[in-house]
């Protein structure tokens, strides 16, 4: 078993950038491959920027996609398979100062181990991204951080509403198209009332606001690949490219052309 000291990846490393309370890697994933079992000597999160990347741990099996977090605490033991033709992430090693404060303010996970896909973190993992390819100031990141591991206690304070999970997974098999509330109440089997409330507590946003949250992660995934503007609005399922540049902006605190241009300029550093 391999055990990567901070800093260190078995896949290929791309942006980077180190700050006083973590250190933040994007990592790539080409056709068919493979880590083996390996661990991290500190903390981190992992947030799917891209692809669908399969997970093993303690004997469980984890199906990861564009939006998906996890934590591992330091030491835990997990090998990789990407399902997809391609993938990207975002690593996260945490300080520990930082961890510390999380401890303190009650936010820091119970288990060791822990898989979600929370959308009320979707946006603070698109600003992370955002401020790894086109720096900002360090504060943003620790907001967003914060962001994030506030949604990670959340989700684990309503994880009664089971039924959650199944929305989730039909509104990002539709996607773009969006199902109506009739549908999602349907294949819930509750009450549209009762969906709507049920989302929000588990999710942090709204059932809209939840889609938006997926256009604008769609449209970062594309952007930074370098697709024409115009085809990223499309794909993402928004009306035009105005609108398209409007959320984005919204929600990563950058504008698409932004984005676009400095992705360039760090996938084409040696």
């Amino acid at each position: 078993m391999i055990r990567l000291p901070w800093g260190n990846y078995l896949s290929p490393v791309g942006a980077r950038r180190e700050m006083r309370v973590a250190s933040l890697v994007e990592t790539t994933y080409g056709p068919g491959m493979k880590l083996p079992r390996h661990s991290h000597e500190a903390p981190y999160l992992v947030l799917m920027l891209g692809g669908v990347l399969r997970e093993r741990e303690r004997g469980r099996v984890h199906d990861m996609a564009c939006g998906s977090v996890v934590f591992n605490e330091a030491g835990e033991e997990h090998e990789n398979e990407l399902l997809s033709s391609r993938g990207r992430c975002l690593n996260i090693e945490l300080r520990p100062a930082f961890m510390e404060r999380m401890q303190d303010a009650g936010l820091r996970p119970r288990e060791s181990v822990m898989y979600t896909h929370i959308g009320a973190a979707m946006s603070a993992a698109g600003r992370l991204y955002a401020s790894v390819i086109d720096p900002g100031p360090e504060l943003e990141v620790e907001e967003a951080l914060v962001q994030v591991f506030g949604a990670l206690s959340r989700c684990k304070a309503a994880r009664g509403a089971k039924w959650v999970s199944k929305v989730v997974e039909l509104i990002r098999e539709r996607f773009p198209e969006r199902p109506t509330l009739q549908e999602l109440a349907a294949h819930a089997g509750v009450q549209e009332v009762h969906l709507c409330r049920g989302f929000r507590q588990a999710m942090g946003c709204t059932i809209g606001e939840y889609v938006r949250k997926m256009r604008a992660e769609r449209a970062m995934e594309m952007v930074v690949e370098g697709q024409p503007l115009a085809d990223a609005a499309q794909g993402a399922g928004f009306a035009d490219q105005s609108h398209m540049t409007r959320v984005f902006a919204e929600e990563f605190g950058r504008s698409p052309g932004k984005v676009r241009q400095a992705a360039r300029t760090v996938h084409s550093r040696p």
